[in-house]
């Protein structure tokens, strides 16, 4: 889980890096023209491979916590004395929902790319 959450860490980073870089270039000589919808789609673009690539990453982590879950309850059956669920049942639980907040920020780039390109597209 831990390793999923640092590549979707160092994703996220790389994708909002070049993402504003592309929107810096975008607005670097004051205005937008409409030759800047294409820096606007390629925004997207990258908003919408984050967000791909961050399910992927969470559907993965989630089907290895699945997994881990079988092994503890099968050693629990085959080993009752040592209380494996017993055990795990006894440290708190913290539900954080990062899956969500590392979508909402890749919608979050794919939003600002549209509005990228609904600007350039309508300035002359």
């Amino acid at each position: 889980s831990q390793h999923y959450e640092g590549l979707r860490a160092t994703l996220t980073n790389v994708v909002l890096g070049v993402s504003a870089a592309i929107v810096a270039l975008a607005t670097f000589d004051k205005g937008l023209s409409q030759s800047d919808a294409v820096l606007g789609a390629a925004v997207i673009l990258l908003g919408c491979f984050g967000y791909i690539a961050t399910r992927a990453h969470s559907t993965r982590s989630q089907r290895h916590g699945k997994r881990a879950e079988a092994y503890r309850n099968r050693l629990n059956a085959l080993l009752p004395k040592a209380c494996i669920n017993e055990t795990r049942e006894s440290v708190p639980d913290r539900q954080t929902h990062l899956d969500h907040i590392w979508s909402g920020v890749h919608l979050g780039v794919v939003l600002i790319g549209l509005a990228l390109t609904a600007l350039s597209v309508v300035s002359y």
